[in-house]
């Protein structure tokens, strides 16, 4: 009879442990679900913001270069009344917003700063080169497209393995997405 009970005891409190290590473990794989969602949708609204600012952004540059190039090829008169001042302080306003938005220390953000800034100079230059602008615009829309579409796979990445990325998966990550578009 006690190895009956013995038995029992010994069968219950295995139960019991069993059980408490499927209520940690499901514990510890909830709480990464959970931080892993929440990065990734945060990841998801900082692509789409940063979608909608580099869109803007290029819009912008064009708008600006095409009035530019036709007003420097005009007798320089007023032109329908356009502040160019106003154009060029939109276009900084969204690089500043890009600036904030992207890490400052990652290769390909510091990359696109440097064609903004060169397109910003270009700009409002009384020896203006649309060419000189077109290229430049040209590098920053592949830059553009690296950085979205390469946080666009890390944010599917992650979601899949259920973790956040390391710093070297997310270099990889980039430098796949650069070769595929030709970057130099």
């Amino acid at each position: 009879m006690n190895e009956v009970i013995t038995a029992a005891i010994i069968a219950g409190a295995v139960s019991v442990v069993t059980g408490i290590i499927t209520i940690v473990i499901q514990m510890k794989n909830a709480r990464r679900t959970s931080i892993v969602d929440t990065i990734s949708s945060q990841r998801i609204e900082w692509v789409n913001k940063m979608r909608d600012n580099f869109v803007e952004i290029n819009d912008l540059i064009f708008i600006h270069s095409f009035k530019w190039g036709l007003y420097l090829k005009s007798e320089k008169k007023p032109y329908d009344g356009e502040n160019f001042a106003e154009n060029i302080a939109a276009i900084r306003r969204l690089k500043n917003n890009i600036v904030l938005l992207v890490n400052p220390s990652e290769e390909y953000a510091k990359k696109l700063i440097k064609e903004i800034n060169t397109v910003l100079s270009l700009l409002i230059k009384e020896d203006f080169d649309q060419d000189k602008v077109r290229d430049h615009n040209q590098e920053i829309l592949k830059l553009q497209q690296v950085i979205l579409k390469s946080e666009w796979s890390r944010s599917k990445q992650e979601i899949q393995k259920g973790k956040v990325l390391t710093d070297d998966e997310v270099k990889k990550i980039y430098a796949e997405k650069a070769k595929k578009l030709e970057l130099n």
